[in-house]
């Protein structure tokens, strides 16, 4: 497989492509080309000429050049939106420093003979996305000799990290709400050992506001829709902070379909920023996490940790920020009715 051939099945320009490959910002092309060409890459495994990429970047080969990436929350890999952007980040990275990322595995995967079949690759090192329990981190670092961590939930282990830190950027999202003037917040989420539901709690706490009603679901759509569900029955709420954007999605959904106006009745706040967040009626006000910065950052780390330039393991903590679109807003002066 060469460029010109990838240019073929993608439709663009050998020069196209040259630019996907070695820019690592977003400016090489459009979003759809960018990925229509990843996507050709990852299915013919195509890899660079590693010599001309050698002497063109005025570096020496790398000590190992395969990785593995564990998306350890999800069992459908790539369906994951936040976590399969920090994936591609780091694939792209990978790339341009000549590594190739030879396999990825589910969360459903991660059992001995799923790591022993792949074992087969010789991969030195892995990318882990999400939080994982004592047990299957155990069991990665018998197969693994280096370890990438990346996620919201700083995790209780003796390896680099690459952390957006999702206590902080709850209590920013509360914060948010707050200076709208909401008193009676509801949470949408997971609650067990998760820093979102700790930062929604404190920042009640530091208010000293009651905490609202709590309603437990998965960090999926399907999750948030179950969750709307019954949040549109709670009389008195005003706001909602969802620990994601696709639990936002759909619990928006439910609340429109049960006639409760976004944000005139009830405003919804999450964290992430997926790229269908900007879409949806209305527009989501989120959290924006950095998940291309933080898949390039694990990528550097792991290929530094391999090459033997670390020797400490790191933490490195990437910034949030607050993306202010329409699902927010000041609370409704009047009682929301009880939905029928």
């Amino acid at each position: 497989m060469t460029l010109k051939e990838i240019a073929r099945l993608a439709g663009v320009s050998p020069s196209t492509v040259s630019r996907v490959l070695n820019q690592p910002d977003s400016s090489a092309a459009s979003p759809e080309t960018r990925e229509r060409i990843w996507k050709i890459i990852r299915e013919t495994g195509y890899q660079p000429n590693q010599n001309a990429r050698i002497l063109r970047m005025g570096s020496t080969a790398p000590t190992g050049q395969s990785i593995c990436c564990i998306f350890a929350r999800s069992d459908e890999m790539m369906n994951d939106p936040f976590f399969s952007r920090i994936a591609r980040a780091m694939e792209q990275e990978c790339f341009r420093r000549g590594y190739i990322v030879r396999y990825s595995l589910s969360a459903r995967q991660l059992n001995t003979a799923s790591l022993h079949a792949a074992s087969d690759y010789r991969v030195d090192g892995a990318v882990v996305l999400g939080r994982l329990s004592q047990r299957r981190l155990q069991l990665l670092q018998s197969h693994y000799r280096h370890l990438v961590y990346v996620g919201l939930n700083p995790i209780e282990a003796n390896l680099d990290q690459i952390i957006c830190s999702g206590y902080d950027a709850a209590r920013a999202a509360m914060e948010h709400l707050i200076s709208l003037g909401h008193r009676e917040i509801a949470y949408l989420g997971e609650i067990d050992h998760e820093v979102r539901y700790q930062g929604y709690c404190d920042a009640l706490s530091a208010h000293r506001l009651p905490r609202g009603p709590v309603v437990e679901i998965p960090l999926s759509a399907d999750g948030g829709y179950r969750g709307g569900l019954r949040l549109s029955s709670l009389v008195g709420v005003t706001a909602a902070f969802c620990a994601n954007d696709q639990c936002a999605i759909g619990a928006v959904k439910a609340l429109r379909e049960k006639g409760i106006s976004i944000p005139q009745a009830l405003s919804v706040i999450s964290i992430d920023d997926i790229e269908i967040a900007s879409y949806v009626t209305p527009m989501l006000t989120t959290i924006h996490i950095p998940t291309e910065e933080m898949g390039r950052q694990a990528a550097r780390t792991l290929m530094e940790r391999m090459e033997g330039e670390r020797r400490l393991p790191v933490r490195i903590q990437v910034p949030f920020s607050l993306t202010r679109r329409e699902s927010c807003g000041p609370p409704c002066p009047l009682p929301r009715p009880k939905s029928v």
